[in-house]
């Protein structure tokens, strides 16, 4: 019922480049919808672009979905997950194999369907709280149409974001790194304190600024934010998630390990970046 499909890895979202070349070999003169799931019968039904398109943003509005698993999912070669043992189940199994919000004994559907209609029902709740979290630290309240768009954000930021596109949007701006974390921020909807890449990102940003108002040689003003990246990121296992699959993972299992991205923004990224640049030979001064 769709005109072509992205495929990416086993649970994982299909590579930015991917999603562009499909785009160009199907975009027609009216436009091109970009769905996941929930579009195809009104495309069979023969309805145009924009009302496809409304019939879409409908269904995201009124469908909220949570699965119960007795099993976990693998990769295919790898080892199956020991953390469901026998009689019972997980709440909230994540699509990529995530741990769920809780394990616990079998239960009757019956209690199964209250506890995830409970849950469920209270998110347009934590849409709320997040906006009254964020009123205080990030809205710029002196710009009131700048403010509608981070009240905007902080509604996109529940449903949570992809790693990999925000490295892309990420990486072309690497020689300027504090344009490269406004437009992670923008596209990902997340702030520092959200446990992403960011709270390494902006630690090193800061610390960046700092050295070379401080006119220290470039390339160690480059390598010093290094560690304050590090810190950074390990200080996300202390952090409630408030954005990108992390967010729907329960806290307990959360603290056992940082953010993933951040210890890939600050570990495999800006801090090899420096290592590398620190023993590199340095020209001759004349």
């Amino acid at each position: 019922m769709l005109t072509a499909a992205v495929s990416g890895d086993v649970f994982t979202s299909p590579p930015v480049n991917s999603i562009l070349a499909v785009i160009r070999a199907v975009t027609g003169s009216k436009g091109c919808l970009l769905v996941v799931m929930v579009a195809g019968a009104a495309v069979d039904a023969g309805l145009p672009l924009g009302a496809v398109a409304e019939e879409a943003r409908r269904a995201v509005e009124l469908v909220g979905t949570m699965g119960v698993a007795l099993s976990v999912c693998t990769l295919p070669g790898q080892e199956t997950s020991d953390r469901l043992g026998p009689e019972q189940m997980e709440l909230g199994l994540g699509l990529h194999g995530e741990p769920g919000a809780a394990v616990g004994e079998l239960q009757p559907v019956d209690v199964i369907l209250a506890r995830f209609l409970k849950q469920i029902l209270s998110q347009m709740h934590r849409g709320a709280t997040s906006i009254l979290e964020d009123v205080k630290k990030c809205y710029p309240m002196n710009d009131a149409a700048e403010t509608v768009n981070e009240i905007g954000v902080t509604i996109r930021q529940v449903m949570g974001g992809t790693t990999g596109i925000l490295q892309d949007a990420f990486l072309p701006g690497a020689n300027a790194l504090q344009s490269s974390i406004t437009a992670i921020s923008k596209y990902g909807g997340a702030h520092e304190g959200y446990r992403t890449m960011l709270d390494a990102l902006i630690p090193a940003s800061k610390v960046l600024t700092e050295r070379l108002e401080a006119r220290d040689e470039p390339l160690d003003a480059f390598m010093i934010p290094s560690e304050s990246a590090l810190a950074g990121a390990q200080s996300t296992r202390h952090m409630q998630a408030h954005a990108e699959r992390s967010s729907y993972i329960a806290a307990d299992k959360l603290a056992l390990a940082p953010d993933p991205g951040a210890m890939a923004a600050a570990a495999a990224w800006y801090r090899t970046a420096a290592l590398s640049l620190k023993h590199m030979p340095r020209p001759l001064e004349s």
